[in-house]
This record gives structure tokens, C-alpha cells and sequence, in this order.
């Protein structure tokens, strides 16, 4: 891999794991339209090291006050990141599946993140009062989000989108998706830690890489913030849906 491949690829990584678009999708669609790829286990351990490092930058102040102060509101992080650690765990396999020869699954799972998002803005111009979140909320949240295992669907877009519909305040929507992204980052990191090898690469292209992920990812987040809190977010489902249709028929027609 060479450095231009990792500035993309971190590029890539930084921008689309906040922004509701799909990580993982979109590195998919790289290594298949332009011939980027990321052969190494490593590279993509620290890419995820480094979207969780801009995450805890980003909230440390909230997760200081949850670990010391708000009990209550870690043990509902826990209720919600556990569909996720279990699902993920036992069906790494099958989810691992979609992503070999996945240019069709890609791009019907963009359109099904697009109309997700929709679907949660919609519900969250109805709901008049706020509400709070509680177990149960927690948890179905914490369900939707193990659905986003899948290459296309966007891990904060169904989550946020999910808490939206259920009458949290956009605000408080971001943070606790971002919180439930955490122990789940660290969860896909200890998991492909034991399923894959790990070999030493080039720290060089390596720290190029990760660096441009951070400095993108800092972006990303500020940027998804304020969409979601001006209700302008929804642009991104669009950008998914058209991004979908494009990759079915480019399936289609190649096939």
C-alpha cells in the first residue's frame, strides 16, 4: 500500500464513520471502482483506534461525568451496546460474508440507510415534547445499531435516526450514538485481533493514514452535529439512495 492509498483510505475512514454514509460501504466501493485496497489487518485496527480516539476527544468531558457521576446513564450504554457485542460475536462470520463480491448487497444497503434516515427525521418532526431515554429505548437503539455490522449500512445514521423516532432530543440523539460506537469499536477491535493475523507493515504509510482519519474524523463529527441539530442532516439520505441506485446498476450492467 502505498502512501496516496493511505491518505485515502484514512480520508475515507475519517469522513465516513461519523458522517451516516457507511464506513464500511464506502471502503468497499473504493477498493472495487478504484483499486484501493487495504491488505493490511493492522492498518485497519489503528483507523478504527484513531475514529475512536476523535470520539472520546470529542465527548471526554461527558464520559468523565458518566463513569464518576452518571451511573444510571452508563448502565443504559451497556444495555444498548450489548445486542451489538453479542450479535456481532456470534455472527461474525455471516456478517463477514457481505462483504465478499457485495456490490449489489452495497448498494441495496446504502438505500435501505437513506430511507432509514429519512424515516427517523420524519418521525422526530412529529413528536411535540421530548422524551427520555430509558432501557428499553436503550436497548432497541443498541439493537438497530448491530444491524449496521452490514457493509452499507451506516452505524450512527440508524442509530441517531433510531433515537430520533423514539423522541430523544437531537442533541442528546448524537451523544449517546457516539457513546454505544465506543465499547463497539473496542469490540470489533478485540474480535478482529483474535479472528485475523496481524503483520507488522510500514509505520510510515501507516501514520499517514491514521493521522488523516483523525483530522478528517474531527470534521466529520462537528459537521454531523450540526446537520442533525438543524434538522438539515437528511441531505446524506439522499446522497446514500442515489449512491445505492448508482452501485445496482453498475452491478447490473457488469454482471
Amino acid at each position: 500500500m502505498s502512501l496516496y492509498e493511505s491518505c485515502i483510505l484514512g480520508l475515507v475512514q475519517g469522513l465516513t464513520e461519523f458522517l451516516p454514509v457507511s464506513s464500511s460501504g464506502h471502503l468497499v466501493l473504493l477498493q472495487n471502482f478504484f483499486g484501493v485496497k487495504d491488505n493490511s489487518v493492522l492498518f485497519n485496527v489503528l483507523l478504527h483506534m484513531a475514529t475512536l480516539f476523535v470520539i472520546i476527544s470529542v465527548y471526554f468531558k461527558d464520559i468523565l461525568r458518566m463513569i464518576t457521576k452518571e451511573l444510571r446513564y452508563l448502565g443504559l450504554v451497556a444495555c444498548g451496546v450489548a445486542p451489538t457485542l453479542v450479535i456481532g460475536g456470534f455472527g461474525y462470520k455471516f456478517f463477514m460474508s457481505f462483504f465478499e463480491d457485495s456490490l449489489g448487497w452495497i448498494g441495496l444497503f446504502l438505500i435501505i440507510t437513506g430511507l432509514g434516515i429519512c424515516l427517523g427525521e420524519k418521525r422526530a418532526r412529529v413528536h411535540t415534547e421530548v422524551q427520555n431515554l430509558n432501557i428499553m429505548k436503550a436497548f432497541l437503539i443498541g439493537v438497530v445499531q448491530s444491524v449496521a455490522i452490514l457493509p452499507g449500512i451506516s452505524r450512527s445514521g440508524f442509530t441517531i435516526a433510531a433515537a430520533c423516532a423514539m423522541g430523544l432530543d437531537r442533541k442528546e440523539a448524537v451523544k449517546f450514538s457516539f457513546m454505544l460506537a465506543i465499547p463497539s469499536i473496542l469490540g470489533a477491535f478485540v474480535l478482529q485481533i483474535i479472528k485475523e493475523p496481524i503483520i507488522i507493515a510500514d509505520i510510515r504509510v501507516i501514520s499517514v493514514g491514521v493521522l488523516t482519519a483523525v483530522v478528517f474524523g474531527f470534521l466529520a463529527l462537528k459537521l454531523l452535529q450540526i446537520t442533525v441539530m438543524n434538522k438539515t442532516w437528511v441531505k446524506f439520505a439522499y446522497y446514500c439512495i442515489c449512491v445505492g441506485v448508482l452501485t445496482l446498476l453498475y452491478q447490473f450492467i457488469s454482471a
